[in-house]
């Protein structure tokens, strides 16, 4: 499974080294403890926003096949409101803080069967 060598997983000519043993990009960088990246995800698609206007994918990271639904660090960064959720980890890229906007990454499943306020705390 992703995220349990301390060799990190190569894609490409790029390896990533992540803490992670749940396969998602979360519990690394507490508390900017999910990985929120653009660059490290695919298969993105826009499910809708919150009523504060932050928008909400679903998508997988690189390494997993597994789909969650959750947050693009480049969108909280065209805002200032949400600027400060976002840091740029050791490694380059964003993390952010899911907890600083009352919401929380899921998974596709969770977010179906919670409802569309699935993310929100």
């Amino acid at each position: 499974m992703f995220g349990t060598s301390a060799n990190g997983t190569s894609y490409g000519e790029t390896t990533y080294y992540f803490g992670s043993t749940t396969g998602g990009g979360c519990e690394f960088y507490a508390p900017y403890d999910c990985y929120s990246d653009i660059r490290l995800k695919r298969d993105i698609v826009l499910l809708g926003q919150t009523d504060h206007g932050i928008k909400l994918y679903s998508f997988k990271y690189l390494w997993s096949d597994q789909v969650y639904v959750g947050l693009m660090a480049q969108d909280l960064l065209e805002n200032s409101k949400w600027q400060d959720a976002v840091i740029t980890n050791t490694s380059g890229y964003y993390s952010v803080n899911y907890s600083k906007l009352g919401l929380e990454m899921v998974t596709l499943e969770q977010y179906q069967q919670q409802s569309t306020v699935a993310l929100l705390k």
